[in-house]
């Protein structure tokens, strides 16, 4: 496992790494289930170690990232992967990305800390979905339709992160949630929404971020539905159903005269006989 090395920026000779960067590798080369296996096996190990990046370099979890994420990066998006080998991979690739739990305990000036673990954050996301924007894009969303807990987990807080961190200011050809828009996140999220019937927080993430990234797009498409169109010079306005509409449609262009078409009553006067023609002695009374 130790045979070949790796040296990172800070000069330290990583072999652990360069060896599991090889063995993640075999689960891109279709080998069957043994390949496979091994290549999952490696990619939990990995997960392991990068448990802890975040923290400022020469942090060993953080070194360990400039050989493991590029390794893991491909896997994710390779097509000979299988699902197990992909969602350990996913799984590695969140431990990377999640702060570390050691942010909690640093004495001193913590929040000068914070500040550096997020920026290394940011760094891992942008190394990651720079790999291949659409592809990582379109793995992570293909994984949430499954039923498997940790894969569905770390995909989605993986994608919430991935909205949430990276801004105008990575180099990617399209803003973070029109990409992910793009290979079918919102159903995806709406999804897991519908078919979550214990208030479970991954259901609470997939929509929060249905609320903060999509929600003004769902508005326009009801907005839209509601607006009338021309047709032949007419306004049509969208009718939700035609279940109550006669066949044929209405005839709103009748031609005849209303009298023909309708009875009308004469007028209603009040108590007994109304409408009827006074006799006329009564109409002399009247008169007197």
């Amino acid at each position: 496992l130790t045979a070949n090395t790796h040296t990172t920026a800070e000069g330290v000779v990583c072999p652990v790494e360069s060896s599991l960067a090889k063995l993640i590798s075999f689960g891109t080369l279709g080998g069957g289930n043994e390949a496979s296996t091994i290549a999952s096996e490696a990619s939990a190990t990995a997960g392991a170690c990068l448990y802890d990046a975040g923290m400022p370099s020469p942090h060993p979890a953080t070194s360990a990232c400039r050989t493991l994420l590029p390794a893991l990066s491909r896997a994710l998006v390779c097509p000979l992967a299988t699902f197990e080998f992909r969602r350990e991979v996913a799984c590695a690739l969140w431990n990377a990305v999640d702060l570390p739990t050691e942010l909690n305990c640093t004495q001193g000036n913590a929040a000068a800390v914070t500040v550096n673990a997020e920026a290394v954050q940011k760094a891992i996301l942008t190394e990651i979905i720079l790999t291949s924007p659409n592809e990582i894009a379109r793995a992570l969303t293909t994984m949430l339709s499954t039923l498997d807990s940790d894969a569905l987990n770390s995909s989605l807080y993986l994608i919430d992160h991935f909205l949430r961190r990276l801004d105008s200011t990575t180099q990617l050809p399209k803003s973070t949630p029109i990409l992910f828009e793009e290979v079918g996140l919102v159903d995806a999220l709406w999804h897991i929404c519908d078919n979550d019937s214990d208030e479970s927080p991954t259901a609470e993430i997939a929509a929060n971020i249905l609320d903060d990234f999509y929600e003004q797009e769902e508005e326009d498409e009801v907005d839209e539905s509601m607006e009338p169109t021309s047709s032949g010079g007419q306004f049509q306005f969208h009718v939700p159903s035609t279940e109550r509409i006669p066949e044929g449609g209405f005839n709103f262009g009748a031609t005849a005269p209303l009298q023909q078409e309708l009875k009308v009553a004469p007028p209603m006067g009040r108590g007994r006989g109304r409408g009827k023609v006074l006799p006329a002695w009564m109409q002399r009374q009247n008169l007197l």
